[in-house]
């Protein structure tokens, strides 16, 4: 039975581009997030200032995926019984880059959520983060979905009984976005701005309120639409669809609307 992996988007790419960037803290228990095309990386005072470099896998972006690819092995009854998700883990990479302390922050079931542990606790040394000039340890967030292929997947739905629900409804999926899209829609540069648009975005949300496979199916501009699917990749879960009182797989269409204030 064939499977396919995806890391956080639908284009199986993770970045780990260095990002030049100063938090700033309050007291010494703050700690300022900021997202990259695929990665979670938390700064804490107590720990560093500033990273003039994160940490970066052997041979970069692609070398990672092939490794968790290579060596994922999918637990036999999940895949069985069509179970699918992203797991997020958390772990440790420390000066010397070696993986340490690998954890489960968010996960989908007891066997995928140790095979995603499993594959992040056999990755290879990776070259540290660097701060004021030294090596230094730093916190890492790496989101791992678990697909199956098309043909061993259960029913997906376009209309049920009731359609799934983000947590607090209407209002708040539209706050959810507009925070995102303050978060991380970079400022203009000088004399440049922004053009309006519509990203249109297909998912899945799954039984257990799991957002699946994001899709663009319409959007102008890369910038938008790498974006759009940063936000659907970060949501949390849904309260999900029912059809004949059951919980099942559905398909759902947002539009992500970028204009100018």
């Amino acid at each position: 039975m064939m499977l396919v992996l995806v890391v956080l988007n639908v284009n199986a790419q993770i970045s780990t581009n260095a990002i030049d960037y100063k938090p700033v803290l309050n007291n010494d228990s703050d700690i300022q997030k900021k997202k990259t095309d695929s990665i979670l990386i938390e700064w804490n005072s107590r720990m560093i200032d500033y990273l003039e470099r994160v940490p970066e896998f052997p041979g970069g972006e692609k070398a990672l995926l092939n490794f968790i690819k290579r060596n994922l092995k999918y637990p036999t009854e999940d895949e069985k019984n069509g179970v699918e998700g992203r797991v997020i883990v958390r772990f440790m990479i420390r000066k010397t880059g070696k993986v340490e302390n690998v954890v489960v922050i968010k996960g989908v079931s007891k066997s995928l959520d140790a095979e995603a542990v499993r594959i992040v606790s056999s990755l290879p040394d990776w070259n540290p983060g660097v701060a004021n000039g030294k090596k230094v340890d730093v916190p890492y967030t790496l989101p791992i979905s678990f697909r199956l292929a098309p043909l061993t997947r259960k029913d997906v739905y376009e209309y049920v009984d009731i359609m799934p629900q983000f947590p607090g409804g209407a209002v708040e999926v539209l706050s959810y976005i507009y925070k995102s899209l303050n978060l991380l829609l970079p400022p203009a540069k000088e004399n440049d701005e922004y053009l309006p648009d519509v990203v249109t975005v297909r998912f899945i949300i799954d039984k257990y309120g799991k957002v699946n496979n994001p899709e663009v199916i319409r959007g102008k501009y890369t910038l938008y639409n790498k974006i759009s699917l940063q936000i659907i990749n970060s949501m949390p879960d849904w309260i999900p669809g029912e059809r004949n009182g059951k919980k099942v797989d559905v398909y759902y269409t947002l539009p992500i609307i970028f204009k100018l204030e």
